[in-house]
């Protein structure tokens, strides 16, 4: 694995570490938000991960990726020797505390059952969580 991520370049490897950060799946602006990317060099470092069997897509509105587990305890190690590891978490906990202040009102109204699909699929990506140990599963 440390031999595939040392031929990515620098912008990719550090979008990949930054993903570390992710519990389960996320979808492309969560993604945007952690990697404090602009939409098209995430979609497209995303995207070109995926190609390369880094990420996985998963089918979802919105669509998802997810890391196999290899691969995430790959990612969250890299991750956790990172120096940008606290604002990759700061970025990680505002994204989660805003998806829900925004989902708040939205889970009354007539999107409920989308809504309410959307935050399980996130609600291992609570600040509230325990943080994963490197080579945990």
């Amino acid at each position: 694995m440390a031999w595939s991520f040392e031929l990515l370049g620098a912008t990719h490897q550090e979008v990949f570490t930054r993903l570390g950060v992710f519990a389960g799946s996320f979808d492309l602006e969560a993604a945007e938000r952690v990697c404090a990317l602009d939409e098209d060099t995430v979609v497209d470092v995303v995207l070109d991960l995926a190609e390369h069997s880094l990420l996985q897509p998963v089918v979802g509105d919105p669509p998802r990726f997810t890391m196999l587990q290899a691969v995430r305890t790959f990612a969250r190690e890299r991750f956790d020797e990172s120096p940008n590891r606290s604002a990759v978490e700061g970025a990680h906990s505002e994204w989660f505390t805003d998806l829900a202040v925004s989902s708040d009102e939205a889970l009354r109204g007539k999107d409920q059952e989308w809504w309410s699909r959307r935050l399980a699929q996130d609600i291992d990506e609570s600040p509230a969580r325990p943080a994963p140990a490197a080579g945990s599963g």
